[in-house]
């Protein structure tokens, strides 16, 4: 299969669109092969706070909702604190987001995790998570592991 996955960034948007599509109960493989993604949804990144720090990944789900025709928000508060990022994800489940990308970094995020879950939002853990908290929801965390980003950037410190 993974000789007709196209390389390079859509190649792996196109297969992040399937993971995605199976994760939400859909037929992944009948979806892409007929080039269909079923009906449009609401896809919502919330970062702990705005910044210019996650250009890459707005690129990257932008270009994951245009391809899948669904519709791409990003909402936030410039000023973190636990409090205003729960306010944010209890903003965006309220409006009725299908899909919810954010950060599980403070324990005070489980309450807002549990009411999108209830709500039947697909509650997504990127960039940081508490790994006890994911286990208790059944999710897992996006991210990378800080120990070996580590061991990278001084291997390459040392290197240059």
């Amino acid at each position: 299969m993974t000789d007709k996955i196209p390389a390079g960034r859509r190649g792996l948007i196109a297969t992040a669109a399937a993971a995605t599509a199976a994760a939400i109960g859909l037929p992944a493989q009948a979806l892409a092969d007929a080039g269909a993604w079923g009906k449009p949804r609401k896809l919502v990144w919330v970062p702990q706070a705005l910044g210019d720090w996650d250009s890459a990944l707005q690129v990257g789900l932008r270009d994951f909702c245009g391809m899948v025709g669904w519709s791409y928000q990003r909402l936030g508060n410039p000023d973190y604190s636990p409090e205003n990022h729960v306010e944010q994800v209890n903003n965006v489940i309220a409006e009725g987001a299908d899909v919810i990308i954010t950060e599980l970094e403070s324990p005070a995020l489980s309450a807002a995790f549990q009411r999108g879950l209830d709500a039947g939002v697909v509650m997504v853990i990127a960039d940081q998570g508490i790994e006890a908290e994911a286990k208790n929801f059944g999710l897992g965390i996006i991210g990378e592991d800080g120990f070996n980003a580590g061991i990278i950037n001084g291997t390459q410190a040392a290197t240059f």
